[in-house]
């Protein structure tokens, strides 16, 4: 069993790889633009889906959530 210091070093050294594998799953991104858009229309209170689209676009850009 490795000692939580190493344990510590390993994650560290992993979590940028670890990062982007799970940026470039489109699980993810998918997981994430219907959290968003439900976030959205909650926030808002707002039923127009054309409004809650188009805001949701807006709030994913700020996110800097993008497709690759």
């Amino acid at each position: 069993m490795l000692s939580t210091k190493s344990l510590n070093l390993l994650a560290d050294k992993i979590a940028p790889t670890v990062a982007d594998f799970v940026m470039n799953d489109a699980r993810y991104f998918d997981m994430m633009c219907d959290v968003i858009t439900e976030g959205v229309a909650d926030t808002l209170q707002e039923t127009d889906e054309m409004v809650i689209a188009e805001v949701a676009m807006m709030v994913s850009e700020r996110l800097a959530l993008v497709a690759h």
